[in-house]
């Protein structure tokens, strides 16, 4: 449905040039949900945003986005405006500030409709409920008459996934959507977007940094790090045995509730978007660098499973591989 072939993205900042991704490609096939993660600075967002059209003045995009067989990149602003909020909807970070705080929320469900649907005002309140109902809202006519102000963090964001699923699209760009939610609300959250998924039909590019999030819900994930894609697979095969030293260190940072863990960091800090890397972008915070990893950058290739890629000169499953041999010999 999705395929996003070598997305690059550049971003024009103090009268230069810098890259900000590089050379991204993914697929999102009907039904899947897809998690983007790395950490703040990775390319996340600009790479959701390349794909919704949503680039500010100063960022470029360059690569190929075909979406059911249409080319996203050379689609007109008139083409645009049908596709967005009604084939493809985007959900933004911060439920706080995303809604209208002088508008009722029935009002702001309708709008979105009506924006693909003019002529069909006499339904609109039908279907803004109905679709209330459907993101989890128990008392929808009440929230159709309140204000944002009036609602808790959770109902907001409920809302915000009903304006984005009013059209019944075939893709939800979710980015960071359970930000500033505690943790009950989270699961619920993120229940939703299984539910939804499973009720419409619906494909879903979750952008996020919350790597147990991705785990949770996702059923394809892409590592993202300094602007490139280091890791790309199914999630059951990329968590249960990551290949990226870099995916490995996200996943040792998440406290798990049972059994005892040591929690580690990641040494260093994520490239700023002047340092430039004949090699590996990772290399400088990268345990098991070699020369190899500072002078040629590595390209994504299957490695440990089918289902899986990565971009690393040594991955842990080949060093995994290699002891094993070694000590049967």
């Amino acid at each position: 449905m999705l395929e996003v072939s070598n997305l690059s993205i550049n971003v024009f900042h103090k009268k230069k040039w810098y890259s900000s991704v590089s050379n991204v490609s993914l697929t999102v096939n009907k039904g899947d949900i897809v998690g983007i993660i790395g950490e703040s600075g990775s390319g996340k967002t600009l790479t959701a945003k390349a794909i919704s059209n949503l680039l500010p003045a100063n960022v470029t995009a360059d690569g190929e986005i075909l979406f059911n067989g249409e080319n996203l990149s050379k689609a007109s602003g008139k083409q645009w405006q049908n596709i967005y909020g009604n084939k493809i909807s985007y959900i933004f970070q911060n439920p706080m500030t995303a809604l209208n705080p002088v508008m009722k929320i029935g009002v702001q469900v309708m709008d979105a409709y009506l924006a693909h649907h003019p002529k069909e005002k006499k339904q609109a309140k039908k279907i803004a409920l109905e679709t209330l109902e459907m993101a989890g809202i128990k008392e929808a006519e009440r929230i159709f008459l309140s204000y944002p102000h009036e609602l808790s963090g959770g109902l907001k964001q409920r809302v915000i996934i009903a304006i984005a699923i009013v059209n019944r699209p075939d893709l939800v760009i979710a980015d960071e959507p359970t930000t500033a939610l505690d943790a009950a609300v989270r699961k619920q959250i993120l229940d939703l977007f299984i539910n939804l998924r499973d009720q419409l039909g619906l494909s879903i590019l979750l952008i996020s940094h919350d790597i147990s999030a991705i785990q949770y819900i996702c059923d394809k994930i892409i590592v993202l790090y300094g602007g490139k894609l280091l890791e790309k697979g199914d999630c059951s095969v990329v968590l249960k045995a990551p290949a990226h030293p870099y995916t490995q260190a996200l996943l040792q940072s998440i406290p798990r509730m049972t059994g005892p863990r040591e929690i580690k960091g990641i040494p260093g800090a994520v490239p700023s978007l002047s340092e430039t890397f004949k090699g590996c972008n990772f290399a400088p915070r990268c345990p098991f660098k070699h020369e190899l990893c500072t002078s040629e950058q590595p390209l994504l290739r299957v490695s440990g499973d089918p289902h899986r890629e990565v971009a690393c000169h040594r991955p842990i499953t080949a060093l995994a591989e290699a002891r094993k041999q070694a000590m049967e010999v």
